[in-house]
C-alpha cells in the first residue's frame, strides 16, 4: 500500500460474470479487444465519457428553463460521473464511477478516456454492460510490457498505453452499446501525495464534453496529526458560484470537500446544451507540524513521514552516458551539450565524475571517475564542446562501460564509499551496433549493475522505444524520462538527470 514506487498494468482479458458467458472480445461482436495497458500513480487525471460517434450539431430548441435541456448527444446521455477520493496519512485512493445510457434504438460506441500522469498507479478497472461485468488484471509494468511484445510478435491484438505529453499517460477503453442499453465504467487508482509549496495538492482535470444528470466530487481527508488548512477551488468556475458550490470543511483531523453541480449549474449559458465543466478541480491542505517526524502503522504496514531541518548536500558520484550516433544531429546534439555544461556548472566539491560517449565506438573522457575539482570542471566542459557525431548506436557496449566505471570505483576507492552512485544514460534511438537484442541488453544491465546504484535514462524524440527504456531504468532502481525537442529541454535535462538534493 505505501509503495510509491509501484507500477502497473491492466489487462483485460474477457473475465465474466453475471449472467451470460460473453468475453470482452465477443460482446456486441464489435470489441475485438485485449488491452494491455501499462498506467502509473499520480495526483492529475481527466474525466471524460462521452460518444464517439457524431457531435451536437448546434444548440438544440430548448425552454429557457436549465432544468429541461437536452443533455444527450447522438442519443448517449452520461447519467452519472462521481468521483470519491478518500485520504489517509497522505496516502490517496481514488474510485471514478461512470454510467452512460444509449437512448437511441441502434447500437453506439462511446469512449471512456482518463489521462494520469507518468507516476500513477491504477489499482482495478472494470466494465459492466447488458448484465456482463468485465474485470481487469493487474500486472507489473515489467512483466505487461514483456507481454505485451509477445503477443504483438503472436498477432494477438495487444496496446499500451501511450504517453499524451511531457507528465500525461493516457487510458481509453471504447464499448459499444446495444440499443436502450447502458454500461457502467470503473476505475480505481491511487496515490501518495506530495508536499509541494508547504502543501499537498490534489488536483482533478474535468472534462466530461457534455452535461452529466449526476455530477459529483467527493473528497474526505484524515491526517493523524491533524490538518491545519484546507480550500478548493475550481478553474472553470466564476468566483461567486464557486464559493456556492464547492463545500469545504474541516475540524481536527478531519476534512471534506463537496462539489455536486446541477445539470442547470453545469450550463455554460441559461440556454445551452454545453458544459463549463472543463478545467482543474484542486484540493489543497497541509498538516500540523508540532513534531520533526510521523509513524503510520495500519494492516500491517508501515509509513514514516519525516521533514528533517538542516540537512547537508550528498556527495555523488556520477557517470554520464552520451550517445553521440548520427541520428542525434542538428537540435537534440544541442541540446544535449548544453544541458550537460549546466549540469556540470551545477556539480559541488566532494563529487566524482566520468563521461562516456558512444556511437559505433565507446569512449570514455577519463576512464575512471575524478574530483569536480575547478580544474577538472573546466576540462569536461571543453571535452563536451568538442565531441562530434561518430556511426551507429552501440547502447549496450556504452552502458557496459558507464557501470564498469562505478564499479571499479566502489572497489579501489574506499573513500567513495559513502557517495550516491548514479548513472545516467542520453539517448535517442534503438541500439544498431553491438548487442542489439532488447531482453540481452536488459540482461546485461541487470547482471553488471546488481542492484548497487540507480540507472536514470533521459530518451529524446518522440520515435524511440521509450518502454524499452523505461523497463531497464525500472529494473535497475531508477526511472525514465522522455525529453522534448523544444525551447525548455535543457531545463527538462537538467532537472530529470540528477537527483534532487537534500532540502529543508
Amino acid at each position: 500500500m505505501f509503495n510509491p514506487c509501484l507500477s502497473s498494468t491492466l489487462l483485460i482479458n474477457g473475465l465474466s460474470e453475471g449472467r451470460g458467458s460473453r468475453s470482452l472480445e465477443t460482446m456486441d461482436g464489435t470489441m475485438g479487444l485485449r488491452a494491455l495497458l501499462c498506467v502509473y500513480l499520480a495526483s492529475l487525471l481527466v474525466l471524460q465519457a462521452m460518444p464517439t460517434q457524431g457531435s451536437p450539431a448546434g444548440r438544440p430548441k430548448v425552454s429557457k428553463k436549465r432544468q429541461t435541456v437536452d443533455t444527450a448527444v447522438d442519443g448517449v446521455t452520461i447519467r452519472s460521473l462521481k468521483v470519491n477520493c478518500k485520504v489517509t496519512s497522505r496516502f490517496a485512493h481514488y474510485v471514478i464511477t461512470s454510467q452512460v445510457v444509449n437512448n437511441a434504438d441502434e447500437a453506439k460506441e462511446v469512449a471512456f478516456e482518463v489521462e494520469i500522469p507518468k507516476t500513477a498507479f491504477i489499482s482495478d478497472f472494470a466494465i459492466t454492460s447488458d448484465g456482463n461485468a468485465f474485470i481487469g488484471d493487474i500486472k507489473d509494468k515489467v512483466s505487461a510490457w514483456k507481454q505485451y511484445r509477445k503477443a504483438a510478435v503472436s498477432g494477438e491484438n495487444a496496446g499500451l498505453v501511450r504517453a499524451s505529453g511531457r507528465t500525461m499517460e493516457q487510458f481509453t477503453i471504447h464499448l459499444t452499446i446495444g440499443p436502450r442499453s447502458k454500461a457502467t465504467f470503473r476505475l480505481t487508482y491511487e496515490e501518495v501525495l506530495k508536499r509541494k509549496l508547504k502543501q499537498y495538492e490534489i488536483v482533478i482535470k474535468v472534462k466530461p464534453k457534455q452535461l452529466v444528470h449526476h455530477f459529483e466530487i467527493d473528497v474526505d481527508i484524515f491526517e493523524p496529526q491533524g490538518i491545519s488548512k484546507l480550500d478548493a477551488q475550481a478553474s472553470f468556475l466564476p468566483k461567486d458560484l464557486e464559493s456556492q458550490l464547492i463545500k469545504k470543511s474541516f475540524s481536527g483531523k478531519q476534512g471534506h470537500v463537496l462539489f455536486r453541480p446541477t445539470v442547470g449549474q453545469q450550463q455554460s449559458c441559461p440556454t445551452c446544451s454545453t458544459s463549463m465543466l472543463n478545467g482543474d478541480f484542486k484540493v489543497t491542505y497541509d498538516v500540523n507540524r508540532d513534531q520533526l517526524c510521523d509513524l503510520l502503522v495500519a494492516n500491517n504496514y508501515f509509513a514514516h513521514f519525516f521533514a528533517p531541518q538542516n540537512l547537508t548536500n550528498l556527495k555523488k558520484n556520477v557517470v554520464f552516458v552520451i550517445d553521440i550516433s548520427t541520428s542525434m544531429e542538428g537540435q537534440k546534439l544541442k541540446q544535449t551539450k548544453e544541458a550537460l555544461l549546466k549540469i556540470l556548472g551545477d556539480m559541488r566539491p566532494g563529487d566524482y565524475f566520468d563521461l562516456v560517449l558512444f556511437g559505433s565506438e565507446v569512449q570514455s573522457w577519463k576512464g575512471s571517475l575524478v574530483p569536480a575539482s575547478p580544474a577538472n570542471m573546466r576540462a569536461a566542459q571543453e571535452f563536451v564542446r568538442r565531441f562530434d557525431l561518430a556511426g551507429a548506436t552501440n547502447l549496450n557496449g556504452g552502458l557496459l562501460r558507464g557501470i564498469e566505471i562505478l564499479n571499479q570505483a566502489h572497489g579501489s576507492l574506499p573513500e567513495l564509499s559513502n557517495h550516491a552512485s548514479v548513472l545516467i544514460m542520453l539517448t535517442d534511438g534503438e541500439p544498431t551496433e553491438g548487442v542489439t537484442d532488447h531482453s540481452q541488453i536488459l540482461k546485461n544491465v541487470r547482471n553488471a549493475i546488481r542492484g548497487k546504484f540507480p540507472l536514470y535514462n533521459l530518451g529524446f524524440g518522440r520515435n524511440l522505444d521509450f518502454n524499452f527504456l523505461e523497463v531497464m531504468s525500472m529494473e535497475n532502481n531508477g526511472r525514465a524520462q522522455r525529453i522534448y525537442e523544444d525551447h525548455d529541454a535543457t531545463q527538462q535535462l537538467q532537472v530529470s538527470s540528477l537527483p534532487p538534493r537534500p532540502t529543508t
